[in-house]
């Protein structure tokens, strides 16, 4: 049984990467890790509150309010 574990650890790699180069752009854009996050650091910065509940694995219940914000877009043409 041992052989055939090896043998597909042989492969795993090209599926792995074969995976992450067919998935979506949004998943593929995604932050991994909090300094990817661009303009947020009025929550996510480096000694805010909910970074640290984060990091630490401890986010208690959040409610984010604010503004309501519509979008326009307006097409060519």
């Amino acid at each position: 049984m041992t052989g055939r574990q090896n043998a597909g650890g042989l492969f795993e790699h090209g599926r792995e990467r074969q995976a992450r180069e067919t998935a979506p752009l949004a998943e593929r854009m995604r932050p991994a890790i909090f300094d990817e996050f661009v303009g947020q650091e009025h929550i996510l910065g480096a000694d805010r509150v909910l970074r640290r509940a984060i990091e630490i694995d401890r986010v208690p219940s959040i409610l984010f309010w604010g503004r309501r914000v519509r979008a326009r877009r307006r097409w060519p043409g």
